[in-house]
């Protein structure tokens, strides 16, 4: 019979070898699991750098005077905004302190966003300290060290001393308690251009005449004047056939045409009143709707002719009568963050432009029916009264008339008034000395209510009723009732009797006052996101931050 040995490992051996096993595989565990910790983190942090940079661009897309807590892709009811200056020290790259420079800021904290497994804090900040240290310090200028195509620029000692940290853009900065900058290495500026900071020069009054941003009326409304005289021709020849049909006969059988009208038998008084609305709501009333859910503003522009005129009758006697045309000059909706900048393309008003004696009207009429309650976040818009340097009716102030010489000669016009081109002069009259600025009245239609309307102008002008002299444009409270008896009748004007408001609600101002500064012209964005462990603290060292330039493209 065969022997069998049935021998197997003790138990001593098994746990000897687990326990060698174990010492083995204890590196590989542990490497293992930093490696998938690694990759979660690397992960997260992809994900927050994405997020970190979509934030910086559309920081770097909006205006300024748009970016708005609660409003947006960006911002929820969280978010909060605040403002401040920071004093930072100017470093040369051999830790050379120059000076310090203060600069503004804006913070924009974020909500919190989840990536992984942290939570994360979020902030934009926008700042002009490039700018300040663009515009000198100590009678010189400079610029902002960045690392030359990756060599580096500053010193690992240096940066150890200034504790500094390399940015995306490759500038070497320290951030204070609040992630501002407050130290940073810079060099000297040797280009003899002298720089002018954007955010503080004056960009010019008219920009960006874009008509899908901006209400552009040009000239338009003075293009209805001749419109106006033939529908007003057509409605005298239906009114003279119907109280006085053998002069209506005779001006067909004679073709005399509109000379019938030149008669010292026929008088008549001319007004047109330009009127501009701004609205939130359709003709009903009920609010315009904006498919993206923005305020819906619309905007539009009525030119509106009476003519009050009197004709002989038939056996004696006179008919007197008012007849009215309204045309719509100009319509449109903006679904825009504020309601848009209004520019008018402005010359009075011409009538009779077949006579030789043809003028401006004495007294022109402006209107602005304001319906939209406007805020400090919701501003109201700025209009422009603006001269074409071409106008249309050129020969109808005459400047190079020989009555109209002798009249500028006589009040030494050249020197009183330089511009005096760009003032528009009637001269009903016909005599050499009867030459007179146009009176133009503006004043507020609608609710007594309505916010106030800022109108700048190229004009020279005076305001009230009467001027010192005869060399600029009065601009007057107007008294519409007078002049506009049949429009206004179903309408709530408001007649200013205040001269110093000019008229209520409404405040004119010269062109040259209307100064506009680079809103978002140039600056520096930083977005900064921080890392939160499960008791809300800050985890150090695990940051992210995106930095670029905005509005420098």
């Amino acid at each position: 019979m065969t022997s069998k040995n049935n021998k197997g490992f003790s138990l001593v051996e098994v746990v000897v070898s687990v326990a060698i096993l174990l010492l083995l595989l204890s590196p590989i565990l542990v490497e293992f699991y930093q490696t998938l910790r690694i990759n979660a983190l690397s992960k997260e942090r992809l994900q927050a750098l994405e997020n970190a940079n979509s934030v910086l661009e559309t920081f770097k897309a909006v205006d300024n005077s748009k970016l708005e807590s609660g409003s947006g892709t960006i911002f929820d009811s969280t978010s909060t905004t605040s403002k401040g200056t920071v004093t930072c020290s100017l470093y040369k790259a051999d830790q050379t302190l120059i000076g310090t420079v203060k600069y503004n800021y804006t913070d924009y904290t974020l909500d919190g966003k989840t990536f992984g497994r942290h939570s994360y804090t979020r902030r934009a900040t926008i700042d002009d300290l490039s700018n300040k240290i663009k515009t000198g310090l100590g009678g010189k200028e400079y610029n902002i060290i960045y690392d030359a195509e990756g060599a580096a620029s500053v010193s690992g000692t240096v940066m150890n001393n200034l504790q500094l940290t390399r940015t995306n853009e490759g500038s070497y900065v320290h951030y204070d308690a609040n992630n501002h900058v407050d130290r940073i290495v810079v060099k000297e500026d040797t280009d003899t251009v002298t720089y002018n900071d954007p955010n503080a020069v004056d960009l010019g009054r008219i920009q960006d005449l874009d008509e899908s941003k901006v209400v552009l009326i040009e000239g338009t409304a003075s293009n209805y004047d001749i419109q106006a005289e033939e529908d007003f021709y057509n409605l005298k020849m239906q009114t003279l056939k119907k109280v006085n049909p053998d002069q209506y006969d005779e001006a067909i059988k004679s073709d005399t045409g509109k000379t019938v009208f030149n008669t010292v038998d026929f008088t008549e008084t001319v007004h047109k009143l330009t009127m501009l609305t701004i609205t939130d709501k359709d003709e009903s009333g009920a609010k315009l709707q904006s498919p993206t859910g923005k305020t819906m503003y619309r905007v539009y522009c009525d030119v509106i002719y009476e003519d009050s005129y009197s004709l002989p009758k038939k056996g004696g006697g006179r008919h007197s009568e008012t007849k009215d045309v309204k045309y719509r000059v100009y319509s449109r909706d903006f679904i825009t963050n504020r309601c848009p900048d209004i520019y008018l393309m402005y010359e009075p008003f011409v009538y009779n432009s077949s006579s030789s004696s043809v003028q401006y009207a004495a007294t022109d009429y402006i209107a602005v029916d304001n319906r939209y309650t406007f805020t400090d976040t919701d501003p109201a818009p700025l209009m422009y009264l603006i001269e074409p340097d071409e106008t249309k009716f050129d020969s109808v102030n005459g400047y190079t008339s020989t009555s109209f010489m002798n009249y500028m000669a006589a009040n030494n016009l050249e020197t009183v008034q330089p511009d005096y081109q760009k003032i528009f002069y009637t001269n009903i009259g016909g005599a050499a000395d009867a030459y007179k600025p146009v009176v133009l009245d503006i004043f507020k239609a609608g609710s007594s209510g309505a916010s106030d309307i800022d109108i700048y102008t190229n004009i020279p002008f005076e305001r009230g009723t009467s001027s010192t002299g005869e060399t600029v444009q009065i601009i007057n409270n107007a008294d519409a009732s007078a002049s506009f008896n049949a429009v206004t009748s179903g309408s709530n004007y408001d007649d200013a009797t205040d001269p110093d408001n000019h008229p209520e609600n409404i405040h004119i101002h010269p062109l040259s006052d209307n100064i506009r500064t680079g809103d978002g012209s140039l600056f520096t964005c930083t977005v900064t996101y921080q890392m939160l462990d499960n008791s809300g603290a800050v985890v150090s060292g695990y940051d992210v931050r995106f930095q670029s330039g905005k509005g420098a493209e």
